[in-house]
């Protein structure tokens, strides 16, 4: 048996190494596996797989504590520590707790919680182990060591060994296996299975405990079990009560006290290529404003390229979750084809909607799912979560006092998308990016910014004037509101609520699509959701401009000057007198007028609420665009002889 994902083992276990447990051979110092959990694994295996009691006693003997004389048996195999065939190496991993004070019971899963970063090590990848059995006694029925290898093959390979295997750690596979053991390890009646190829729309920047190795960028099984985990609250927040979704959340995803009902294993189909960042030297880049921390200050970061393929193996079991009303509590049995909803529809919201890895916001990071997930929209989303509701006896009306943490489902909510052209994802990164740094950068001394998130400043950008600046004022940093203002400057944070997607629709065509959560801290409901509909309206316009712009030109270019378009706007202010006239125009599909001066006019101008048709340039400010009544005259050819 081989490591196909990264084995911890015994993270509780006393080391000289402070919180990294793992379990080291006391003479020769490298990683091993126990007998004595490996029986404990293959037990369980068959008591999953429903084998018979008399069966799973002659081979492993009674279970702890059997008082009954005539049931304590020690088992008829012996099952021997497992020793790899080679010195394993050994990784440093992360697990990253987004939400300490939700899982503690002290608050609601916000985005303005400090990650707690917990690091440990594990034997890595492609480490093989030899496992050996051996019957206790001589006169042992050898029909059951066979049974007791397929048992500890199949816990291997569908369960996994060691700490964190609902979250792909642990896995293994058999070199020996073969189609039938597959076939009949899945004919248990308790686990439903699932497996889906994963690929990348564009780019991302992932790091494990390092951050800034090539060999640790990698998507991690871990990685997105978080963002799945993250998805799938959104769902029920505004539903169910703080505590409540989070009971609900243990029962499904698991917690310290119960065993998650999901369990992910991640395996590279076909590996990408890993490049290192570099920023594009263009001071108005978009590419460069969305990627921002990821080549600054001297830290380089790698990044994982759109070219490689992961399947991602998906096991889902019944599972129970309990809830207490007074004196009174009830139980209710979620079966496995029920939980196995609950995953394809937090994995359908983040292929849609969300990404991994740093910036994955910002448009990085987006997964694609190839197959089918039998979802096409929100609203059979919303048919899953009230099926859940119904069956654990919850209310299925939207609570907007109960929204917490962030609600797929608020009224509030703003979910859009557009579709746009593009040669490749960093074009369709850039294209994206200029349209969302030429938002921010018209309110660069506005406080409505808080809406973005945090930390972040108006003003400055320094204490003191710089050389250019003729008025200035001293940074002001702008902070969270309501219960959360009187926290400390330096915890002050809150990721950004609204979360960019970016999918490839096939040749050139591309398509953005947009999430914005209202958060009740920057600075309101109501002022969040309005900056952040806002937001999504001016950079949707602008992308939209730039298809139909590309649409034009190709019609126009025999009498367009290169690089403007004839485009309709309607008048809608008269400055000026008759001699000096100029005009404030609206252009159908932008959100803010622009100025009519430039070229030459008409002998009879316009009047306020006509149509004309002017020249704009392809490349523009749509928050303050700028219109030409006739299109610039052509660069003068150089017509002079070469000269050799």
């Amino acid at each position: 048996q081989a490591t196909v994902s990264r084995l911890a083992l015994h993270l509780s276990r006393s080391n000289a190494l402070e919180n990294a447990g793992l379990c080291l051979h006391p003479m020769y110092g490298f990683a091993f596996l126990p007998g004595s959990g490996l029986k404990g694994m293959a037990r369980a295996f068959a008591v999953q797989q429903k084998w018979a009691p008399d069966r799973v006693l002659k081979i492993f003997g009674n279970g702890v504590g059997e008082p009954k004389s005539d049931l304590q048996n020690a088992g008829g195999v012996v099952f021997h520590d497992a020793w790899p065939t080679s010195l394993p190496r050994l990784k440093i991993e992360i697990v990253n707790n987004h939400h300490p004070d939700y899982y503690a019971g002290n608050d609601a899963p916000g985005d303005w919680e400090s990650p707690n970063p917990v690091y440990f090590l594990a034997v890595d990848t492609g480490v093989e182990f030899e496992f050996a059995l051996s019957p206790r006694r001589s006169d042992f029925d050898m029909s059951l060591l066979d049974d007791a290898q397929y048992l500890l093959q199949m816990a291997l390979t569908h369960n996994g060994a060691g700490a964190k295997t609902h979250a792909g750690y642990g896995a293994f596979v058999n070199v020996n296996a073969n189609s039938s053991d597959e076939e009949h390890a899945l004919n248990g009646v308790v686990i439903s299975s699932q497996k889906y190829t994963l690929t990348f729309d564009t780019p991302a920047f992932l790091a494990g405990a390092t951050q800034s190795e090539q060999g640790d960028c990698e998507l991690r099984t871990a990685t997105l079990r978080g963002q799945l985990r993250q998805w799938w609250r959104t769902l029920y927040a505004g539903f169910l009560t703080v505590d409540e979704l989070r009971t609900l959340e243990a029962a499904v995803w698991g917690d310290t006290n119960q065993g998650s009902a999901i369990r992910l294993q991640l395996q590279v189909i076909k590996r990408p290529c890993i490049n290192l960042h570099r920023h594009p030297q263009e001071r108005d880049s978009g590419l460069k404003y969305l990627a921002y921390g990821m080549n600054d200050g001297g830290s380089d970061r790698f990044r994982v390229e759109t070219d490689g393929e992961w399947q991602l193996a998906v096991a889902t079991r019944a599972t129970t979750v309990g809830y207490s009303a007074g004196e009174t509590s009830h139980t209710f049995e979620i079966s496995a084809e029920m939980i196995q909803e609950q995953f394809r529809s937090a994995l359908w919201l983040l292929s849609q909607f969300g990404g991994v890895g740093a910036k994955a916001r910002k448009g990085f990071g987006s997964l694609k799912v190839r197959e089918s997930l039998a979802i096409s929209a929100l609203s059979d989303i919303e048919t899953v979560t009230k099926s859940m509701l119904k069956k654990i006896d919850k209310v299925t009306t939207f609570d907007s006092e109960r929204a917490e943490s962030a609600a797929i489902f608020h009224p509030k909510t703003s979910v859009r998308s557009v579709e746009f052209t593009a040669t490749n994802p960093i074009d369709a990164l850039e294209k994206f990016g200029r349209c969302y740094k030429r938002f921010a950068s018209s309110r660069k001394h506005n406080p409505d910014k808080v809406a973005l998130g945090l930390p972040r400043k108006i003003h400055g950008p320094k204490d003191t004037p710089m050389s250019h600046q003729k008025e200035h004022t001293p940074p002001e940093p702008l902070t969270m509101s309501g219960e959360k203002a009187s926290l400390p400057l330096k915890d002050q944070r809150h990721s950004a609520p609204i979360h960019f997607h970016l999918a490839h629709l096939g040749s050139n065509r591309w398509k953005l699509s947009a999430v914005a959560f209202p958060a009740k801290f920057l600075p309101s409901v109501d002022k969040s959701s309005e900056f952040l509909k806002t937001l999504i309206d001016e950079v949707f316009a602008e992308l939209t401009m730039s298809v139909a712009t590309a649409g034009n030109a190709t019609s126009q270019a025999t009498t367009a000057t290169i690089g403007f378009v004839q485009v309709n706007v309607t008048v809608v202010v008269k400055m000026g007198n008759e001699q000096q006239a100029h005009f404030r125009v609206q252009e159908e599909g932008l959100t803010r007028p622009g100025m009519l001066i430039d070229g030459t006019a008409p002998a009879s101008l316009p009047q306020v609420g006509d149509v004309i048709p002017v020249w704009r340039s392809t490349k523009f400010d749509a928050q303050s665009p700028r219109y030409r009544w006739t299109p610039p005259p052509p660069p003068k050819q150089n017509n002079r002889p070469n000269r050799r």
